[in-house]
């Protein structure tokens, strides 16, 4: 019998939370059980593995970053500059859930792509969207030949700082990132 009641949704989210800061393979199912206050063999009542609550999650970030970020590339109302001040403070609010965790869609990516293909697809499915959104921004202003090429410089860059950001503890790593991309506007 569970400590409290909890829905599918809750244990999702506060997965979410745990695999943010643990990563995938270092959080148990006790782990996941005590973040949602439940006994872990209640926790199986929900989902029959980690690994298919971690399918979940992904799909749910993947869902939310659609509805919530990557539209807003194509709201033909603003100019490319304010879609991607707009994007990057979501995507701000998304990585500050959880300060330590960095990104988990690069976290998870790096742990996890070469080892759980059904991961890698979800995974690559939600990159693949946010390159598209940012081609579609950089086409106001170039080619898109070169708006593909400056969507995946972008994505990557930005990964790559917030990893450094997380790694060295210094958040002006992704700020400095965010600024170098609204100068492709100027």
């Amino acid at each position: 019998m569970p400590v409290k009641k909890v829905t599918r949704d809750e244990v999702v989210l506060k997965a979410l939370g745990v695999f943010h800061q643990l990563g995938y393979h270092h959080t148990t199912m006790q782990d996941l059980a005590d973040s949602c206050g439940l006994l872990k063999g209640s926790f199986y009542h929900y989902f029959d593995s980690k690994e298919s609550l971690m399918l979940e999650v992904l799909t749910g970030i993947g869902e939310y970053m659609h509805a919530k970020v990557f539209v807003i590339a194509y709201n033909d109302n603003l100019s490319g500059k304010e879609k991607l001040e707009k994007m990057f403070v979501k995507l701000e609010k998304i990585l500050r859930y959880n300060e330590e965790g960095g990104c988990i869609l690069g976290n998870m990516t790096l742990e996890t792509a070469r080892i759980i293909p059904e991961f890698a697809v979800i995974l690559k499915a939600i990159f693949l969207e946010w390159a598209a959104a940012l081609k579609y921004i950089f086409q106001e202003k170039y080619a898109a030949v070169d708006a593909e090429r400056l969507a995946w410089e972008t994505l990557t860059a930005f990964e790559g700082a917030v990893m450094m950001a997380k790694l060295f503890d210094k958040p002006d790593f992704y700020q400095d990132c965010y600024r170098k991309t609204l100068q492709i506007f100027n």
